[in-house]
């Protein structure tokens, strides 16, 4: 797992990258201390950090008021606590410890102003760069953030009820099995409008604010190349959960370095296959509150409305140009909008389909896709818990 320069990640990576290069022994409080400080001027050597003099009480040794100012003035991260337990020298020039947590965080970099209540990263072992501008290596098995608040000069604030990552199945230092949530992202829907975004529909709809959380979770069996996406899911407050899962072939070591790189290679899709996915949109009101806005602005009641769309469909989908796949979208699409509770898509090929010809049958005979991959639309399905 790499991890990036505290010096542009922030809060977080300081926190999770807060280490230097020494020997394995058994580290003195000053060694960890002045590890900590080198560490925290990476890519930087006349950033200004003030750890103090560290406190100790038992296993765990504890700072207070951390501060860390990059040399332009343009960063700065402060920590009112920082406590690591059973702190180490990891033998490869990093530092190890069974965890760490560093509460009262806040920081700036320019005109955005970030904190957060607490942040926890549980048995962790990590090594800086190795040199000035690169990337430090390290694993963790979680890390738990709680209570952030992000501010944009002249935008209300976004705030993140917790983030948390967790990691196992380690190979040379690279999880193999990988959760993450991130719950309760409540965003004002002034801070989309001073963007630029019409806000308009949502104050319509009846949001005053959004409150989304996110979800994720996979797994990478290595020898045989499959990547089996478990849950990536979107979920709004009285709006609803779109979820999508799918299993990925051909993801070789090699091609998993390629997608760890900023610019992967093009050819790289020609390398995985599709062997299944599944979207599905569980709904908690939204399409309730869409019909009842469009129903109104015709004029109709919501039922006359529905009616409406519903027998227009077949000609809608016309375009599709594949008549037993639009009468399964026409009756799973009708049956969701009059009793919306969940829509659901998938396919299940008979074989994994290499994704470089779907996105060809795309291009050239889209309507032949749904039969290739199997294709199937229902509505109101009984989900899994």
């Amino acid at each position: 797992m790499n991890f990036p320069r505290s010096a542009k990640a922030g809060v977080a990576a300081l926190a999770i990258g807060a280490f230097t290069t020494l020997p394995g022994w058994a580290a003195t409080d000053q060694e960890i201390t002045d590890a900590l400080t080198k560490f925290s001027k990476a890519g930087d050597d006349k950033a200004v950090v003030e750890l103090g003099t560290p406190k100790r009480e038992g296993d765990a040794l504890i700072y207070g008021n951390v501060v860390v100012k990059d040399q332009g003035g343009t960063r700065e991260t402060r920590i009112a606590t920082l406590k690591l337990v059973n702190a180490d020298l990891n033998g490869k020039g990093g530092l190890k410890a069974d965890s760490l947590t560093a509460e009262g965080i806040s920081g700036t970099s320019g005109d955005t102003a970030a904190k957060a209540e607490s942040l926890e990263i549980v048995n962790f072992d990590a090594t800086p760069p190795a040199a000035p501008g690169g990337e430090g290596k390290g694993r963790m098995d979680s890390l738990t953030i709680t209570a952030m608040e992000i501010t944009e000069k002249d935008k209300p604030p976004v705030t993140i009820g917790s983030l948390g990552v967790e990691a196992s199945d380690f190979v040379d230092d690279y999880p193999h099995t990988l959760s993450l949530s991130v719950e309760n992202i409540v965003v004002d829907p002034a801070t989309a409008a001073a963007g630029g975004i019409d806000t308009a529909p949502l104050k319509a709809l009846g949001y005053d604010k959004l409150n989304l959380s996110v979800y994720a979770g996979g797994a990478w069996d290595q020898p045989s190349g499959t990547l089996t996406l478990d849950e990536f899911s979107v979920e709004g407050a009285d709006m609803g959960t779109l979820t999508l899962t799918g299993t990925i072939g051909g993801v070789t070591a090699d091609v998993m370095k390629a997608l760890g790189q900023p610019n992967p290679p093009p050819d790289l899709i020609t390398k995985l296959t599709l062997s299944d996915a599944s979207l599905t949109y569980e709904d908690a009101s939204l399409t309730g509150r869409v019909l009842d806005m469009q129903a109104k602005q015709m004029g109709q009641e919501k039922e006359a409305f529905v009616g409406q769309i519903t027998a227009a469909l077949p000609m809608m989908l016309a375009a599709l140009q594949n008549p037993p796949f639009q009468d399964k979208v026409a009756a799973a699409a009708g049956a969701f909008l009059k009793d919306p509770k969940n829509l659901q898509i998938t396919v299940a090929p008979e074989k994994p389909v290499p994704v470089a010809e779907i996105v060809g049958t795309a291009q050239t005979a889209p309507q032949t896709l749904p039969d290739a991959l199997k294709a199937d639309v229902q509505a109101n399905v009984e989900l899994e818990e």
